[in-house]
């Protein structure tokens, strides 16, 4: 797609323009052409961008504008903008961003250098190839640490050299109000699905209804299972439990992006059989990770 492709208004003297939004699945909707419409669009689309993650451009001539909030990016709508800045070739870009309630601004000369500075923006705020995933560590503590994971740690100090998943499951729906996950440990950094609990959104039960035996890296999109299991990995190196805070937006089979924020326990486990992780949350909505 060449900027010089697009639509011309037909008054004399006019300067081509016109605003794009690139939704969270890589679609483009050209809100308007003309240069006082596409303006008002442009800036209109604010919202989008801060709430949905979407990406707004504005194209005068060779001119361009960029608004986006990193953390908050699809890889999709990441890969079709770095793709339409591959095509054009604009001689002046806008890169306007949002992190923590405020936005920065950043000029490049070129598609290469505003994509250089889009990537560089991507890997300290996240988003993008990254996923969109905040994630803090917090003390394992009493005073921090929620009711609900009380028993569990009891469980874990009690049955943590010979667990026996088989006959633990049934106790692990009570303990823990049957929203587990238990993973079994298939090689270095490794992990498959095992066990779970139903007490999930219907996103989430209806995916892991079809995942035993599958990878946590494949949980559901790339991005955000490889933070689990790098998350789970680092919990059995240390052979100890890890609790942790987690606000992430999750795109599901059939394109939904849903955004999940918990507070997260993670437990290894060894058997005669091998090793066992222990993951269980309690949800927590008012959690703001994601820049």
């Amino acid at each position: 797609m060449r900027l010089s492709a697009h639509r011309h208004e037909d008054v004399r003297g006019s300067v081509l323009q016109a605003a794009y939004i690139i939704d969270d699945g890589g679609d483009v909707t050209m809100g308007t052409c003309g240069r006082g419409h596409a303006a008002h669009v442009f800036d209109t689309a604010r919202s989008l961008v801060n709430n949905l993650g979407y990406i707004a451009y504005l194209v005068a001539a060779r001119h361009i504008q960029i608004k986006f909030r990193p953390s908050l990016t699809s890889l999709m709508s990441y890969s079709r903008l770095m793709r339409w800045l591959d095509c054009g070739h604009p001689q002046r870009v806008l890169i306007s961003y949002l992190t923590a309630d405020e936005w920065h601004h950043e000029f490049a000369g070129s598609a290469r250098s505003a994509a250089l500075c889009i990537d560089r923006i991507m890997a300290q705020y996240g988003g993008g190839p990254l996923g969109n995933i905040g994630r803090e560590i917090l003390p394992l503590r009493t005073k921090v640490m929620p009711s609900a994971f009380a028993g569990v740690v009891d469980y874990w100090r009690a049955c943590r050299l010979d667990f026996q998943p088989f006959a633990a499951t049934p106790e692990l729906r009570k303990l823990l109000d049957d929203r587990f996950l238990l993973s079994t440990e298939t090689g270095p950094g490794s992990f498959a699905i095992d066990a779970f609990g139903g007490n999930r959104d219907d996103n989430c039960r209806r995916w892991l209804s079809n995942s035993a035996g599958l990878s946590v890296r494949s949980a559901p999109d790339s991005a955000y299972g490889a933070s689990c299991a790098d998350a789970y990995t680092d919990v059995m190196r240390r052979g100890e439990p890890a609790m942790d805070n987690v606000d992430a937006l999750v795109r599901w089979p059939g394109g939904t992006r849903v955004r999940y924020r918990y507070t997260r326990l993670l437990l290894p486990f060894n058997s005669p059989a091998g090793r066992w992780l222990l993951s269980c949350h309690v949800q927590a909505p008012r959690l703001r990770l994601l820049a």
